[in-house]
Order: C-alpha cells, then structure tokens, then sequence
C-alpha cells in the first residue's frame, strides 16, 4: 500500500519545481536590461562595504534616503552572497563594483536568490488560505495557479525588488485574514509588515492601503475596534519609520519625508486614462489562454458566493473579491481619477493573488466533485498553458549580452538605433561611428518609443527580437500609442554589414 503524500510535501515539490524553472530562466542571462535594476547597485556597494569591514559605511549606503528607499535592503543579501563567491574567485585585480559594469556570465549569481522570493510567495498563497479556513486542496490549488502564472514568473531573473516587496505584503496579508475574526493584537505586525511591503517598493502603496481599509474597516466589528485597529497599524509602522527618519534628518541632513512626497508625483511614464481598464489587457496579454482558466474560476467563484448561505466558507470568498475590488478601485482611483502615478504591469499584479486564491475557491468544489482524474486533466491542462508562456521566457536573448558579444567579434562597429529622435539608449551604450563597416543597431533599452526608420542597407549578419515584443514588458512604462508601434513594427536587434549587400 502507497503512503499518500502530504499537502507539505506537495507543496515543497511544487515550491523546487517554480524554483527550478526560475533558473532556466535565469539561464540566458537579461540581468541590468531594465534601468530600475541600476538601484541594485546600492546593495553591491554595501555588500563591499561588509565584505571589507567598512560596516559604518554600508549601514550608511543602505539606510540613506534614495528613491524606492528600503529597495537597497531588502536585496543586500544576494550581494553578499554574490561578494563571497566573488571574493573566492577573484583576485583584486578587478574591483568588485567595476564587474557589474561588464556583462559576465556571472551576474546570474545574485539571480539565483533573486529568484527565491517569489518562490517563497507560492507558499505564502498556501498558507494564507490555509488561514483563511481553506482546506488542503483549495490551498494547494491556489499556490499552483500562482506558480502557473507568468506574471510571478518573468520578473524572477532581474536585480528587481517587486519580488521581495510582495513577499512583505503577503506576509502581512497573513495576519489579516485569520477568520472568523482577525486579532486586535496582530495590528503592530500588520502594520509593520505592510509599510515595509511600501519601503522597498513604493508602487505597492495601494496594497499597504488596502489592507489597511480592510483590516482596520471591513473585518472591524465596531468603531472602537476600528480606532484601536489604525492605531496598531500606526504604531507597528512608526516603530521602524521614525529612526530611519531621524538618522536621515538629524545624521545625514536629508529631509526624507519631503522627498518621498516629491518622488510619489513623479511616475508619468504610461497612460494615466486606462487605469480602469488596463488590468484587463494587462492579464489578457501577460497571461494569454492562462487568463480564460481565471475567467472560469473567477465567474464559478462569484455564483458560490453568490448562492451559498452565511458561514466561513462564504466568508473567505468574499474577502478575497473584497480585496479584489479595493485594489482595482485604488489603481483606477489613482490613475485615471486622480492622476496621480501611472498604473504599471508590476503594480497590477497586485492582483494576481486574490485571482488565484478566488479561482481555486470557485474550483475547488467543481473539480472534487468530478473525481481525481478530473483534477489530474486540470492540473495538465493549467501546466501546459503555463509552459507555453514560460517556455518564449526562457528563450528570450537580452540586448547586452548580444552587444556584448558583437563587440568581442567585431572590430569596426557602430551602435546606431532604428527608433527615431528624441528616443534614446538608456542602458548599453557606445558610440556611433557612421563610417563603421558593421551596424549594431537597438541593442539596448529604449526610451521613448518612438516612430521608426528603415534599417541601413546590407547583409544582416545577426537578427534578433527585441525584448520589447514580449507583451507582458510592455506595460511597465509604454503608453497605448507606444505598444502600438512595437506590435505593428516589431522590434529587431540587427548587426548589419553595410558592405555586403543584403
């Protein structure tokens, strides 16, 4: 007679499969292509720092004010580990900081536990509606819908604090959702673990306000406990601000609070109009067929909550749509309505975790009832959607590592773009030589998008998609005017020879 695996060992082995497919992705490099990856190297400073015994230093480097403040923190780990093994291979011949200026194939060594956080949410996913009173199998199906979902898949490989970011908030999430009533007590944890979820990474503020409104509001029994919940909250949040704010103003003479309030007007990049509308197409896009199995087990979700009579089960489904609702409301609030920041890709995969939790409610009851071989199909079905969009991922080529490599090749090299004026090269850069033989041409990231030319004359030598043909990299800065160049042209990376023919 065979043991029946236990939902923890189910769980561990779908966590070391998303892992494993996160280092296939990390594979092909792509590393420093978004220039929101350059803040990386705060934590790479303060790595040096430690691993020199410059400790005053690095506690400086990462606790000075900088945009996306608690970024540098949040992701030193993967520098320190990347200066260990560094530190083994190297001698000083070569500056630590220096390497990141060049593209090694070791730069996939901080990737590795970039990669980790978002495998970590799966099992927050699990636990959370484990919390929430979901039984084994709701829970398990909720942690695979999100390992399934390319959303918290493609960002894996990149020197991006989202991740981590999410992880905090999710892990603040868990506190929230203990039913039939959330703890007065957990409040300062709440609040703690929210606002950290906001210092690394300011564009999830509106998850920091959502479960502030639901926590301290909607899960409220009366006013008092509301009073008593937003003061919690306000205290478990001021216990970690407060001397960060001191140290910045009273040691390091920088006025942190007002540059934050400067800094959350600054992200225009996009389109402030399709703020209500853009999660839709964002999800229609990142996702593909994925998105019609959240379709079917948002809609199933909905006639439970619908037809079924008070009790836990219920709860838990209106709470996640509750959440739901708040976060789509704040993006469109805050964008369209107020204008205020431009919503972007990895701010709408918000979310992507009441989605799956929903879905895998909705589910849940539908596929036991159809018996095991039911479920097995489902599983099939949902992992093969998954691989058709990781499997274009993973193959995707990166615009420095092929730069990088046709400067090794080649000598006489101009590095030119097809994009008109005023886009220009924000990541790899070199000069452009017009009376060159070879012309290398947009291998790099490009900004504004831009009208393009035709490409010189000749033989093409190399020809490449742009990562900017990826649908789901689109909508984390184009505008609806920008995404329609890209899907009507088509971005290449081309080395031609401008002395052949083509």
């Amino acid at each position: 007679m065979t043991k029946r695996l236990r939902p923890s060992h189910l769980l561990f082995a779908m966590m070391l499969a998303a892992y494993a497919l996160r280092l296939l992705l990390i594979v092909n490099g792509g590393q420093f292509y978004h220039p929101d990856e350059n803040r990386y190297k705060r934590s790479i400073a303060a790595a040096d720092h430690l691993y020199q015994g410059r400790f005053t230093d690095a506690f400086i480097r990462l606790l000075r004010y900088e945009n996306h403040h608690g970024a540098a923190a949040a992701t030193v780990l993967p520098a320190i580990f990347h200066r260990i093994i560094y530190g083994l291979n190297h001698d000083d011949d070569l500056y630590f900081r220096n390497s990141f200026k060049i593209p090694p194939k070791d730069f996939r060594i901080s990737a590795l536990i970039f990669a980790i956080p978002s495998v970590l949410s799966i099992g927050m996913i699990y636990l959370i509606a484990r919390r929430a009173g979901a039984d084994d199998a709701e829970a398990l199906l909720a942690a695979f819908l999100l390992a399934a979902a390319n959303t918290f898949y493609i960002y894996s490989k990149h020197f991006l604090s989202y991740d981590f970011s999410m992880l905090l908030g999710l892990a603040a999430l868990y506190f929230v959702v203990r039913l039939p009533t959330a703890r007065d007590t957990d409040a300062p944890w709440i609040g703690l673990l929210s606002f950290l979820m906001f210092w690394v990474y300011y564009g999830y503020m509106i998850f920091m306000i959502a479960i502030g409104l639901i926590y301290s509001v909607y899960l409220a029994q009366n006013p008092r406990q509301i009073i008593k919940r937003i003061i919690g909250m306000a205290g478990g949040a001021l216990f970690f601000f407060s001397p960060i704010v001191a140290l910045n103003s009273l040691v390091l003479n920088e006025d942190m609070v007002s540059r934050m309030l400067g800094f959350s007007g600054q992200r225009t990049q996009g389109d402030f109009s399709q703020g209500a509308v853009f999660p839709i197409l964002y999800f229609r896009d990142a996702e593909g067929l994925m998105a019609l199995v959240w379709i079917l087990g948002l809609v199933l979700a909905g006639w439970q909550i619908w037809r079924q009579p008070a009790s836990q089960r219920r709860q838990r489904g209106m709470l996640w749509a509750v959440f739901l609702v708040v976060l789509h409301t704040l993006l469109s609030l805050l964008s369209a309505d107020l204008q205020h920041f431009v919503v972007f890709g990895r701010t709408v995969r918000l979310l992507a975790p009441f989605i799956v939790m929903l879905c895998a409610y909705g589910l849940t009851p539908w596929l036991l009832r159809y018996g095991r071989k039911a479920l097995s199909l489902f599983i099939i079905c949902v992992g093969a959607l998954a691989m058709a969009n990781f499997i274009p991922a993973i193959q995707q080529q990166y615009p420095l590592e092929i730069a990088w490599q046709v400067y090794q090749e080649y000598d006489d090299v101009s590095f030119e773009t097809t994009f008109s004026p005023p886009s220009y090269a924000r990541k790899f850069k070199r000069p452009e030589a017009p009376g060159a033989r070879y012309k290398l041409l947009n291998s790099s990231f490009y900004y504004p998008i831009t009208e393009m030319k035709d490409r010189p004359e000749g033989e093409v030598i190399l020809e490449i998609a742009h990562p900017f043909n990826a649908k789901p990299w689109q909508y984390d800065g184009m505008t609806a005017a920008m995404r329609e160049i890209v899907n009507r042209n088509g971005v290449k990376i081309w080395l031609i020879d401008t002395a052949k023919n083509g």
